[in-house]
């Protein structure tokens, strides 16, 4: 039995739809680290947030007390 294998026109790929598919992919891929570092963002903030807020009002109860 004879392998032929695969044989691939890569002339073909935009009428096979791989490149706009591997685009959307790279897109969908773009969007979601996006949405996951504005997240992480807003979690580091509030958690900087909340360690100031306490550092502070240690401080002035300190002062007042």
């Amino acid at each position: 039995m004879e392998n032929r294998g695969i044989e691939i026109d890569l002339t073909k790929l935009n009428e096979l739809e791989v490149r706009p598919m591997l685009s959307s992919t790279l897109e969908k891929f773009k969007e979601d680290t996006y949405k996951k570092g504005i997240e992480k963002g807003i979690e580091k903030g509030i958690e900087k947030g909340i360690e100031k807020g306490i550092e502070k009002g240690i401080e002035k109860g300190i002062e007042k007390g």
